[in-house]
């Protein structure tokens, strides 16, 4: 968790260098669409039971969509509420006979502050829903639903594309969330660091 949080709070620090002011088009409402993959958090192994595959709780690939929402704008500040729902999945298919697969639903709401035209840092809530462990064959007992769970994140990113109507944001985002259910033997550990990209468009 350290080295993740020292990852993300280096990033920024190379980011605020850049203070141009914000576009007047950065005062709309914008659609968005991300894509992260990210590595971390504790083996699931570990509290179904002790079963035959590789999977860690916050790991996974991710895609989520929502809006952006501006909050307060300036010519050199600008705050924005980003409302978002997705998919977040990882799966063990080494052996079609005993898969496994960890699929979450996550909700969130992260405020974001943008220092002109280059740079934006966000922190705020996540919640994820549905979420379910499925394997079969030798990795069977290890099925099971998970309770829903609340956590943060906290992101970094650098935006491109300020003069047309769409922008590509690249960055650095840390999950901190914990998973629990009746069939575990303990909590599960799902934090973790994405590398994502994200779209944002009229």
């Amino acid at each position: 968790m350290r080295f993740s949080l020292l990852v993300i709070l280096l990033f920024t620090r190379f980011c605020f260098a850049d203070q141009t002011p914000a576009p007047e088009n950065s005062k709309a409402v914008r659609a968005f669409a991300s894509a992260g993959f990210g590595v971390g958090g504790s083996h699931l192994s570990d509290v179904t039971g002790g079963q035959d595959y590789n999977i860690r709780a916050g790991s996974g690939l991710s895609l989520t969509g929502g809006a952006l929402v501006p909050m307060f704008v300036s010519e050199s500040l600008n705050l924005a509420a980003q409302f978002g729902a997705g998919i977040l999945l990882q799966a063990d298919n080494r052996d079609q006979s005993k898969e496994a697969s960890w699929i979450r639903f996550p909700l969130e709401s992260i405020l974001f502050i943008r220092n002109g035209c280059c740079f934006r840092f966000g922190a705020g809530p996540i919640y994820h829903v549905g979420n379910r462990i499925s394997a079969k064959g030798a990795n069977s007992s290890a099925s099971t639903g998970v309770d829903n769970a609340l956590g943060w994140a906290i992101a970094t990113e650098i935006l491109m594309g300020w003069e047309e109507r769409h922008l590509l944001a690249i960055g650095l985002r840390y999950n901190s969330i914990k998973y629990e259910s009746s069939s575990f033997s303990g909590d599960a550990d799902g934090s973790a660091l994405f590398l994502t990209a994200t779209g944002i468009w009229f």
